[in-house]
């Protein structure tokens, strides 16, 4: 009964190593497949030894089933190398090769010769098995194994410490095989274990091997990319692999270890990964989608254009989603010679620049006259957009006097000028919320919300036309995203930390600080002391607390300003 069990086992373990050599084998390591075929024969070796009705079959089922023992230590340890980056010489490489087919040979011939056993003592009553007396070869396998486990160990701290391109995951299942190896070893050759069990054992081996190399282009993306960037995903968005070109668009994508998320300072990546996010419950087997970036991560002069496609990843005969794979396809070489195309030349260029800046400075005044509108109709914050203007351009003079921020001239003045643009949202308010003087109801302040993202559509329809493509981002950022909080609870779209805008957490301050020390409609104004310890407190929590120790340490000039209001804007106002 136990022999058609380990037969069985056998010819599943068949099965799974064909499966290998002829549907998974493409761009596998063929160190993968060389461990299933090992395993196999060693399971068939347990098969003949239980089946054995004589001394010297017994022997030959013993030396067979003695392969998976004496070759899986040393494949893994030349898997393990690779991973770890560590690549053994040559010569070590032949000599542990050659060393295991040497005792091989040795365990093979042990029926004739008396080195590896020094006795072998057959007995057939109850389950068949042999009872050995160790010899020299015996223990010389003992320092073999013992140099392989030490090696297997080297190369997996190795890998921990020093290779985060490698899955840790993996290398701890293809240490499980050393382990179960040498357990099984172990039980055969001490405990007399039933051989079925260390069978069985291998089989789950085999197993996991096959879980493995279900995965693998997962974690292996180098062939067959033609020089894409390109990067992988788990279910759960982990990062399993990527390649050069990758890490060359996105350098913390290269300070990742495999297997864990991406915690990255790029504005840029963290939008891809956003947008990852969004549409992942919309994926199928099959479809791609695609969008476009512009990485200009504190240089807004050098952008770089970049077309991102997203698809789901299956492997093995179930059609079910394994993984994510994300593409990047760089085009910034055809952007700029599109836009080149668009000028014939220097008085074309001259004349379009002209017409440009005229187009630009249409809109701008309509759009600043449609936000001076929108103030007369609200009742609490009379003068609100020429003190935050101001607000905004004497705390990005302090901004750029710490040297901690590497922007261009271009970038603040584009801050500076969207400042206004702000509330540009509350156009879409009914007057009956906008004007309302006791305090909002639930629905009536969610109403109100909406202004945030109304005025980020409306700023990119108005300035759609206008080449600086920079500032309708900066304007829109900070319409859409000035009242989120640091800590994730502001709205509209809960964004936290480093995931705000710069320029939308530059005018949080500003636009905070002005409400608090102005009458509004629900309260009285507030000293600038109280203004200040209020900002102080909410530090990390609803302001970027670098930004707002900025802002602290302007208090003085904080304070001249607004005194500077009193008799321009209405005095009322303020205190």
């Amino acid at each position: 009964m136990l022999g058609y069990a380990i037969l069985a086992t056998g010819v599943l373990s068949a099965i799974f190593t064909v499966y290998l050599m002829f549907n998974a084998a493409k761009g596998i390591d063929p160190l993968y497949v060389l461990s299933s075929f090992v395993i196999t024969v060693s399971i068939f070796g347990y098969f003949l030894y239980v089946s054995a009705g004589n001394f010297e079959s017994l022997m030959f089922g013993n030396a067979v089933a003695y392969i998976g023992g004496i070759f899986l230590p040393m494949i893994m340890v030349f898997m393990l190398s690779d991973f770890s980056g560590a690549k053994l010489p040559i010569w070590f490489k032949l000599f542990i090769v050659a060393a295991n087919l040497a005792l091989f040979i040795i365990v093979l011939l042990s029926f004739r010769f008396h080195f590896y056993y020094s006795t072998s003592i057959f007995e057939p009553s109850g389950n068949v098995h042999l009872v050995n007396t160790p010899g020299p070869g015996y223990f010389f396998r003992l320092v073999i194994l013992a140099v392989e486990v030490i090696l297997c160990i080297f190369f997996t701290v190795l890998t921990f410490i020093g290779r985060k391109t490698a899955s840790w995951k993996t290398m701890w299942i293809f240490l499980s095989f050393m382990i179960i190896t040498i357990v099984a070893y172990a039980a055969t050759s001490i405990a007399h274990i039933n051989h079925g069990y260390v069978a069985f054992a291998y089989l789950i081996c085999q197993l996991s091997l096959l879980y493995t190399i279900n995965k693998f282009q997962l974690y292996n993306i180098t062939s067959s990319t033609q020089g894409r960037a390109m990067i992988t995903f788990d279910r759960k968005l982990r990062l399993t692999g990527f390649n050069s070109q990758a890490v060359a668009i996105f350098p913390d994508v290269g300070k990742t270890r495999i297997d864990t998320e991406i915690i990255s300072d790029s504005y840029t990546l963290n939008e891809v990964m956003r947008w990852i996010r969004k549409n992942l419950p919309t994926t199928k087997i099959g479809s791609v989608i695609t969008k476009d970036f512009i990485i200009n991560e504190n240089s807004l002069t050098d952008n770089m254009h970049i077309k991102c496609r997203f698809s789901p990843l299956s492997f093995g005969f179930a059609k079910v989603i394994a993984g994510y794979m994300v593409e990047i396809i760089d085009e910034t070489e055809q952007v700029n010679k599109i836009n080149e195309l668009n000028l014939t030349g220097v008085k074309l260029k001259q004349e379009a620049d002209r017409q440009t800046k005229r187009a630009e400075n249409m809109q701008g005044s309509v759009i600043l006259g449609m936000a001076s509108m929108i103030e007369s109709r609200d009742n609490s914050t009379g003068g609100h957009i020429n003190r935050t203007s101001a607000c905004v351009q004497l705390f990005v003079e302090e901004i750029k006097k710490t040297g901690k921020y590497t922007m261009n001239d271009n970038y603040w003045s584009n801050v500076i000028n969207a400042a206004p643009l702000h509330d540009l949202g509350k156009i879409a308010v009914d007057d009956r919320i906008l004007r309302k003087r006791d305090g909002l109801t639930p629905d009536e302040y969610a109403e109100m919300q909406r202004h945030a993202a109304v005025g980020a559509e409306i700023v990119r329809q108005v300035l759609a036309d206008v080449d600086d493509k920079e500032f309708v981002r900066i304007a829109s950022n900070v319409a859409h995203y000035h009242h989120e909080k640091y800590n994730g609870t502001g709205y509209p779209e809960g964004l936290s930390g480093r995931m705000i805008p710069f320029e939308a957490r530059i005018m949080a301050l500003a636009d905070v600080f002005d409400a608090l020390v102005s009458k509004r409609y629900y309260k009285e104004t507030m000293s600038y002391d109280q203004a200040f310890d209020i900002i102080r407190r909410d530090l990390n929590t609803h302001f970027d607390p670098e930004l707002g120790k900025i802002f602290l340490k302007m208090k003085d000039k904080l304070i001249a300003l607004y005194d500077s209001f009193h008799g321009v804007d209405d005095p009322s106002m303020l205190k």
